[in-house]
C-alpha cells in the first residue's frame, strides 16, 4: 500500500490555512503588518547583559557632563541619556570622552586601572549598542579615530591603563589525575555517588575533546534550558576483535550539538570517537565512567543490564553494531543535577540538567582540597587540550576540535603555552635530548601545588568577621526583630477581636519579611567576608610555601585518607584476653563491614587482572554496588551493609533512619550492635571451651562442674561470703582457694574480688566476658581471662603518655592561666568561649574535651577530677573512664559541680595538678575549668565544627527567680550516670512541670499540685541547668490544697500569659519582669465543631481601670 501518493500533496494555500489554524498570531501578521515595528537580532543573555552594562555607563556618562555643565554655567546639555531610536549619534569629541570617562571609572582586576583591552571591549559594545538600538551607522573614521585615542599618548597620560593580562594556566594530565584522586575520597564536596562519577566524566570529555563546557552540559547563558548531552548524543559501539572474538573492541562516540556561536545549528554539529583507556585506567577512563551510568540510568534496549553483556559477551560478535536506547531515554539527560525529594533525601534529578555554574562551584572546591595555587576551570582543560593537539595535529585538524575560525589567531593569542618544555642544553650542544628532565620540566609547567592549603577559616577568624561593628548592629536588630515577632504570636494566640487579628496579622508579616530580608543580608556579609579572608589566608600560605620547604617546617597531615595509593584497614584492632601479642583474628566475627569507599578505589585502583574487559566488569560493577549517599560518620572500621542496613540487626541505617536530634544515631547504634555481637560471639566461644572444672576453696566438697554457667554461680557464693561483714565467729574473711601446693591464698583485702580470682588463680568468674572499646586508639579488649590486665595496662599507658606529665603540684609555681584556641563570644546573648571541635593543645596542656560528632567519639571526653583524684587507690580503669556521648559526659561534670558547690565561698586548688597551688573562689574556678581546661562546667551547645561552651555567671548577676531566658537546652544524663544526692535543702531547680526556674524546687513541687504530677525537675547552678532528670521525694508530703486554674479567672495579657487568683497582685509584684497593661477573664471551655475543646476568654480589661475602680467600690458590711 502506498502511504503518500502524488495526488495527496497539499497546495501552499492548504498548508498555510492549517498553519494558521495552529498559530492565530500568525493571522496578526498578515492582518496588522509590520510596518513601523523595529525588530532586534536575538541574542544571548549574557551579551544583553553587557549591552545593559554599557548604556548604564553612557547613562552616567551623560549625567557626569550634565553636573559638570550646570557648575560651569553652560545650560547647553544636547547628550541623550537613552540610546533609542531616533537619537543623534554623537560627535567624536564625545565618544572620545566618554572613553576617558571609561578608562578612569572602570575597576581593574589586574591592577588599579582597567587594562586598554578592556577599554577596548567597552567602546566596541558602545558602538555594537547604537547600531541595534538607535539604528545608526558608525562611520570607519569615527571607529579608527576612537581606537587611534585609546593608544594615544594623550590618553595614557590622562588614563594609565595597564597592559597586564590574566594569567592563563594549562592544566596536565597529571593535575586530571589528582583532581580524580581527590574526587574519589571526598566525603565533603559531592552528596551523591552519581555526582561525582559525573564530575569527573566531565572533566574527562573537556581534557580529551577540548570542549567548552557548554558544549557538554547547561551553560551559565541559557539557564534552565535543557540544552546538554542527551542519551541521543551518545554511542556505544561494538566492533569485533580478530585477536580475541570473546572481547570486543567498545567505543564510545560523542555528538555535540551546542557548540559556540552555532547552537542548534547542524551543520556545525561534530562527533567526537573515544577509545578505552589501557589496563591500569579504570578511575579516569571516560568510556567506563559513561558505560556506568547508561547502566544506572537503565537506558540500553534489547535486555543489556549487566557490564558482562557489553564488553564480555557470550555470543561473539562477527560485524560491528551500535547498542540500542530505549525511545524514553533518548531525550534524558546524561548529566543531571542534584535535588531533595519530599522525603527531605538528596537524589538525582530525572529532568534537571546539571548547570555549569554547579559544576564549576564543585571543581573549585575540588581544586581547594587540592591545594592548588588557581582554581582548575574548564578552560585549562581546553587549554591543555589545544596544546596537546598542536603536537600531533595540523592547524586545520587543531581549530576544527577547538571550534575555532578558520585562519584565526584565537589558539595563539588564547592557548598556546608560553612556556616552551625542550633540553634547550641538549641542543646547545648537539646532544639528545634528557627525556626525564624534560619530564621534570613538564610536571613544573603544570598546575602549582601547595600541601596544607587553607580551606576555611579557623574558630577565632571566624569570631573577627562575627565581631566586626557592623556586623554585630545588624544582629542586635535581629534579636529585637526576632523577639518581637514572638510577642505578636504569644498575642495572637489569646486575641478572639477579628480587627484586631488582622492587624497583628499584617504586623506579624511585615516582620517576618524584615528578618528573611535581614538574615539574607547579614548571612550574605558573612559568607562573602569569608571568601575574601580565607583568599588572603591561602595566598599567605602559598607565599610562605619557598620557606617552609627550605626550613623544612612540618605541614598539617591531610584529614583524610588517600584510599587511591593506598588501602585502608576496614576494622579496629582487637586485644584478646591478657596478651597483646595475642592474634586478632580470633573473635573476628563473621559479619561483613563495608567501606564504600575503600573497596571502590581497590576497583578502580588495585584490580589485580590484567584482562581489560575483566578489569573493566570489576569497575563498573563496583561502581554500581557503591550506595548513592555517602554512609553516616561511623566508627573506625565499622559502617552499614552495602544495603544501607545494619550489619548486625539489619534496621535501616540510611539517611532518615533515626530522627534528626536523637540520642542515636547510626555511628552510635552500629557501635553498639557491634559490642554485643562481639560480646555474645566472645561469650559462646569461653563457654565452649570450659573444661570440666573442681573447686579448689577450701573445705568445699569436691565437686565437679560441667558447664562455666553453674561453676560461675558456685564461685561468686564464695565471692559474696567474702564481702559479707565480719562476725564474733569469723573475725576477719580472707580468700581460701588453695594452690598447687595446698596452701590457702588467704588474699583479705582486695578492691576487686573478680581481678583477684582471674590475676591470681586463673580463672574467670563473671556472668559475662567483658568487652571494652577505647575510642582514642580503636582497639576492642575482649577480657576473656577475667583478668582485665590488658584494660588495665592500657589505661595506664595512656595515662603516663598523655596525663602524667601534669600530675604533680608544685609549690609556689607560677602558671600562666592564658586560655589557649578559645575564642569569647561576649557579643552573644549569653557569654560564650568557642573553640574547633577536636583541637588539642599540643602536649602543653592535659587533654579533657574530646571529639564527639554525630554521636561517634573519634577522641573521647575525660574528666579532670576523676583523672586527678585525691583518692590514689582508685582504679585506673575509673579515673581513665572514657565518655563517648556529650551528654553522659556534660551530667558526669555536673556531679562534680553539684559537690563544688556544698564548699560555699570556701577557695580550692584546680583538680589538675599542673596549675599549681593557687587558690579560686568558687566562680573564678568555674570559669578556670572552662576557658583554660574546656570543661563543659556550665553546659554546652551542640557541636559539630565549632564547640560552644556557657561561661559561668558573675554572682552579682544572678537571679534565678526571673524567667529563664531563651538559652540552648543543657543536655541530659542517661540511666548509666551516677545520680546527685538530694537533700531537704532548698535547692534552686527547674521544674519540667511549669518550666520555670525556683529558688526551692522542693516546696514548689511540694505545694503545687499540677507540678507535683509532673514531679521531674533539673539542678539549676548559677542560673544554668546541669545535671540529669531527678524526681522529688514526695513520700513525706501530703496533697497540697487544689490551685487549679478554675480558681485563677485573670488571663494576664503580658509576656508571660498565665492564670492568677487575682492580677492585681502579679501587676504590682516587682519582682517580676513581666508588665502587664490588660487582662482577660477566663471563660468557661466549649467544644468546637470537630467536638475539640477550645479555651474561652473575655474582651481585654485595662489592669489599671480595673484596679482604681476596685478601690473605689464600697466595703461590704
Amino acid at each position: 500500500m502506498v502511504l503518500q501518493s502524488r495526488t495527496g500533496a497539499t497546495t501552499d494555500r492548504e498548508r498555510l490555512a492549517r498553519r494558521v489554524n495552529d498559530n492565530p498570531e500568525l493571522v496578526k501578521v498578515f492582518t496588522n503588518g509590520l510596518e513601523g515595528t523595529y525588530h532586534f537580532k536575538m541574542l544571548t543573555i549574557p551579551t544583553l547583559q553587557q549591552h545593559d552594562n554599557v548604556r548604564n555607563k553612557w547613562r552616567g556618562f551623560v549625567e557626569y557632563k550634565n553636573d559638570l555643565n550646570a557648575e560651569n554655567g553652560n545650560t547647553d546639555n544636547d547628550l541623550q541619556p537613552e540610546i533609542d531610536r531616533g537619537i543623534k549619534l554623537p560627535s567624536e569629541g564625545v565618544c572620545k570622552e566618554f572613553v576617558t570617562y571609561l578608562g578612569n571609572s572602570l575597576k581593574g582586576l589586574l591592577d588599579d586601572y582597567a587594562s586598554r583591552r578592556t577599554v577596548r571591549l567597552y567602546v566596541s559594545t558602545f558602538f555594537a549598542c547604537w547600531r541595534r538600538y538607535a539604528g545608526v551607522h558608525i562611520p570607519k573614521e569615527l571607529r579608527m579615530q576612537v581606537d587611534a585615542y585609546i593608544s594615544s599618548p594623550e590618553f595614557i597620560q590622562t588614563t594609565p591603563v595597564t597592559r597586564n593580562i590574566r594569567e592563563k594556566p594549562i592544566a596536565s594530565e597529571a593535575d586530571f589525575d589528582d583532581t580524580c584522586r581527590q574526587v574519589w575520597n571526598d566525603t565533603n564536596i559531592f552528596r551523591l555517588h552519581r555526582s561525582k562519577v559525573q564530575f569527573i566524566a566531565i572533566n574527562a570529555i573537556g581534557c580529551l575533546t577540548g570542549e567548552r563546557v557548554g558544549a557538554i552540559i547547561e551553560s551559565s547563558c541559557y539557564r534552565k534550558s535543557g540544552e546538554t548531552l542527551d542519551w541521543k548524543d551518545i554511542g556505544i559501539h561494538i566492533v569485533p576483535n580478530p585477536d580475541d572474538p570473546s572481547r570486543p573492541f567498545v567505543l564510545l562516540s560523542l555528538r555535540f550539538r551546542n557548540t559556540k556561536a552555532h547552537r542548534g545549528d547542524p551543520q556545525y554539529e561534530k562527533t567526537l570517537w573515544v577509545l578505552m583507556e589501557p589496563v591500569g585506567s579504570r578511575a579516569t577512563c571516560l568510556v567506563t565512567l559513561i558505560l556506568y551510568l547508561a547502566l544506572a540510568d537503565g537506558v540500553f534496549e534489547d535486555g543489556v543490564e549487566t557490564i558482562e553483556q557489553i564488553v564480555c559477551p557470550k555470543v561473539p560478535p562477527t560485524e560491528k553494531y551500535t547498542l540500542r536506547f530505549k525511545k524514553e531515554a533518548l531525550k534524558k539527560h546524561v548529566f543531571r543535577s542534584e535535588e531533595m525529594n519530599e522525603a527531605g533525601i538528596w537524589v538525582t534529578s530525572e529532568t534537571k540538567a546539571l548547570s555549569a555554574g554547579t559544576h564549576n562551584d564543585h571543581l573549585r572546591r575540588v581544586s581547594m582540597f587540592c591545594g592548588f595555587t588557581i582554581n582548575i576551570t574548564m578552560h585549562n582543560w581546553r587549554r591543555g587540550s589545544g596544546n596537546r593537539f598542536s603536537k600531533v595535529m595540523d592547524s586545520l585538524d587543531r581549530d576544527a576540535l577547538l571550534s575555532h575560525t578558520f585562519n584565526s589567531n584565537m589558539f595563539r593569542n588564547a592557548y598556546q603555552a608560553r612556556d616552551l618544555v625542550h633540553d634547550l642544553g641538549g641542543i646547545l650542544h648537539d646532544r639528545p635530548a634528557n627525556q626525564a628532565g624534560v619530564n621534570v620540566i613538564r610536571s613544573a609547567t603544570g598546575m602549582k601545588k601547595v600541601t596544607g592549603l587553607p580551606v576555611k577559616l579557623d574558630v577565632a577568624e571566624r569570631a573577627a568577621i562575627e565581631a566586626e561593628p557592623e556586623l554585630v548592629a545588624m544582629m542586635a536588630d535581629l534579636d529585637k526583630i526576632r523577639s518581637d515577632i514572638a510577642d505578636l504570636v504569644s498575642t495572637s494566640k489569646i486575641t478572639e477581636d477579628e480587627d484586631v487579628l488582622d492587624d497583628l496579622t499584617r504586623t506579624l508579616e511585615a516582620k517576618r519579611k524584615a528578618r528573611s530580608q535581614l538574615q539574607s543580608k547579614y548571612y550574605g556579609i558573612v559568607a562573602s567576608e569569608v571568601r575574601v579572608r580565607l583568599k588572603a589566608k591561602q595566598v599567605q600560605w602559598i607565599d610562605g610555601h619557598a620557606r617552609r620547604q627550605l626550613n623544612g617546617e612540618p605541614v598539617p597531615p591531610s584529614l583524610i585518607p588517600d584510599r587511591t595509593r593506598e588501602s585502608v584497614a576496614p576494622r579496629a584492632a582487637r586485644v584478646v584476653g591478657s596478651d597483646l601479642q595475642v592474634s586478632t583474628t580470633s573473635f573476628v566475627s563473621k559479619i561483613e563491614l563495608v567501606d564504600p569507599i575503600n573497596r571502590l578505589c581497590d576497583a578502580l585502583y588495585r584490580y589485580a587482572e590484567d584482562d581489560l574487559a575483566e578489569e573493566v566488569c570489576g569497575a563498573v560493577s563496583a561502581l554500581l554496588g557503591t550506595p548513592d549517599r555517602l554512609f553516616p560518620k561511623c566508627y573506625v572500621g565499622e559502617s552499614p551493609t552495602a544495603e544501607a542496613k545494619c550489619p548486625v540487626c539489619k534496621i535501616d541505617c540510611g539517611p532518615q533512619a533515626f530522627s534528626k536530634g536523637s540520642s542515636q544515631t547510626v555511628g552510635s547504634h552500629i557501635h553498639r550492635c557491634l559490642q554485643r555481637a562481639q560480646q555474645e560471639e566472645a561469650q559462646r566461644l569461653t563457654e565452649q571451651d570450659f573444661e570440666h572444672q573442681h573447686c579448689q576453696w577450701a573445705g568445699c566438697r569436691n565437686r565437679r562442674f560441667k558447664t562455666r554457667e553453674a561453676f560461675v554461680e558456685h564461685m561468686q557464693e564464695h565471692g559474696i561470703w567474702l564481702l559479707l561483714p565480719t562476725t564474733p565467729e569469723i573475725p576477719h574473711r580472707s580468700c581460701q582457694m588453695l594452690d598447687e601446693d595446698g596452701e590457702i591464698c588467704g588474699e583479705e583485702d582486695s578492691e576487686d574480688w573478680y581481678k583477684h580470682f582471674g590475676q591470681v588463680h586463673g580463672m574467670n568468674i563473671r556472668d559475662q566476658v567483658e568487652i571494652h572499646f577505647c575510642a582514642q586508639t580503636s582497639q576492642w579488649f575482649v577480657d576473656t581471662a577475667g583478668d582485665g590486665l590488658a584494660w588495665e595496662d592500657h589505661n595506664w599507658q595512656l595515662f603516663d603518655n598523655h596525663y602524667a606529665p601534669f600530675s604533680k603540684r608544685l609549690e609556689n609555681s607560677s602558671v600562666d592561666f592564658t586560655p589557649i584556641g578559645v575564642v569569647f563570644s561576649v557579643a552573644k546573648q549569653k557569654p560564650t568561649i568557642d573553640y574547633a571541635t577536636g583541637s588539642d593543645y599540643q602536649g602543653k596542656l592535659p587533654e579533657f574535651s574530646g571529639d564527639v560528632r554525630y554521636g561517634v567519639a573519634t577522641k573521647p571526653h575525660r574528666c579532670p577530677w576523676c583523672i586527678f583524684a585525691v583518692d590514689e587507690s582508685m582504679p585506673i580503669e575509673e579515673r581513665m573512664r572514657q565518655f563517648i556521648t556529650n551528654k553522659v559526659y556534660a551530667d558526669h561534670i555536673g556531679v562534680h559541680v553539684h559537690e563544688l558547690d556544698q564548699h560555699d565561698d570556701e577557695e580550692q586548688l584546680c583538680p589538675v595538678p599542673s596549675c599549681g597551688t593557687h587558690k579560686f573562689s568558687k566562680h573564678d574556678l568555674k570559669y578556670h575549668l572552662v576557658t583554660f581546661h574546656r570543661v563543659p562546667v556550665m553546659g554546652t551547645s551542640h557541636a559539630i565544627s565549632c564547640r560552644r561552651l556557657f561561661l559561668p555567671v558573675p554572682p552579682d548577676e544572678m537571679d534565678v527567680d526571673d524567667e529563664p531566658t531563651a538559652t540552648r537546652r543543657m543536655v541530659m544524663c542517661d540511666a548509666r550516670s551516677e545520680r546527685i544526692t538530694k537533700d531537704k535543702q532548698a535547692i534552686s531547680g527547674h521544674c519540667y512541670g511549669c518550666s520555670r526556674i525556683k529558688a526551692d524546687i522542693g516546696k514548689h513541687i511540694e505545694g503545687t499540685s499540677s507540678c507535683r504530677q509532673t514531679n521531674r525537675y533539673q539542678l539549676v547552678v548559677q542560673g544554668v541547668r546541669t545535671g540529669e532528670t531527678l524526681n522529688w521525694d514526695l513520700s513525706l508530703t501530703a496533697e497540697p490544697v487544689s490551685t487549679s486554674k478554675s480558681n485563677k479567672p485573670h488571663v494576664c495579657g503580658g509576656a508571660c500569659r498565665r492564670q492568677y487568683e487575682d492580677i492585681s497582685v502579679h501587676y504590682l509584684d516587682k519582682t517580676t519582669k513581666c508588665k502587664p497593661t490588660f487582662f482577660r477573664m477566663a471563660l468557661p471551655r466549649t467544644k468546637d465543631g470537630n467536638g475539640k475543646w477550645k479555651k474561652n476568654f473575655g474582651p481585654p480589661i485595662d489592669i489599671k481601670e480595673w484596679i482604681e475602680a476596685k478601690t473605689k467600690q464600697p466595703r461590704s458590711r
